[in-house]
């Protein structure tokens, strides 16, 4: 008699049981600890898989804290896992998770940091929808003296795809704002040196027409789309 196939030996032809349970989804989870730098397996609820960057709060040794899911989780010991507590909010989305996943490792830091550079102040359950009508034009059509100059300067650095503009002194930020919006659309970031100069620069646009958010006061309306997004280095 031949010896058995080895790869007929690894499947399993039982037929499923009628009703019987699916397998619970399994996923990983970052706590937000200080200290702590590594993920932990949990069943999710309702045993559906969570997106990548949902904010929860499950069991962590005598305490219950909040966390990041990073995606499914290695599903060994299912049985023994503690199963998260609620779903908190909306978070980073999966393409932020895999960008902080590269910052740590490229930085030699902890992940905790960039999950927490890409999440809500307050926790958001449904993100708001792009404006029904954006503005024809990015601002009045009347322009000071000397922008006209800064505002060409910008559409041709914007031309090139990568480009460093430097700015007279006293050049509008405003203009090459406005320019930046004329050549891509509302859908814009702008970084800000200070929060300060954030909220200058918003209600500039804001009087120009524009609808603006400010991260990370306004997540939910920036992760919509659809607007001028103002914010610093964190943005």
């Amino acid at each position: 008699m031949s010896p058995p196939d080895p790869s007929l030996a690894q499947l399993d032809t039982t037929p499923a049981r009628p009703g019987a349970a699916p397998a619970p989804a399994v996923v990983s989870v970052q706590p937000d600890v200080t200290g702590i730098d590594r993920a932990f397996d949990y069943l999710a609820p309702g045993g559906e898989e969570l997106p990548a960057g949902t904010i929860v709060r499950m069991p962590l040794g005598p305490r219950h804290v909040r966390g990041w899911v990073l995606g499914p989780g290695t599903g060994e010991h299912a049985a023994s896992l503690r199963a998260i507590d609620k779903v908190l909010s909306l978070g980073p989305s999966p393409e932020l998770v895999e960008l902080a996943r590269f910052g740590a490792k490229r930085y030699a830091g902890r992940l905790r940091p960039f999950l927490l550079a890409g999440s809500p102040a307050r926790l958001v359950s449904v993100l708001a929808s792009p404006p029904p009508t954006p503005p024809a034009t990015a601002g009045p059509r009347d322009h000071p003296a000397g922008e006209e100059s800064v505002r060409a300067a910008t559409a041709q650095a914007l031309l090139r795809g990568l480009a460093v503009l430097r700015l007279p002194p006293g050049g509008s930020r405003l203009a090459v704002v406005e320019a930046a919006i004329e050549q891509l659309g509302t859908s814009l970031l702008v970084l800000c040196p200070e929060h300060h100069d954030v909220q200058v620069l918003r209600r500039r646009l804001e009087r120009a027409g524009l609808t603006v958010a400010v991260h990370p006061e306004d997540f939910a309306a920036a992760a919509g789309g659809g607007r001028v997004v103002l914010g610093t280095r964190a943005a």
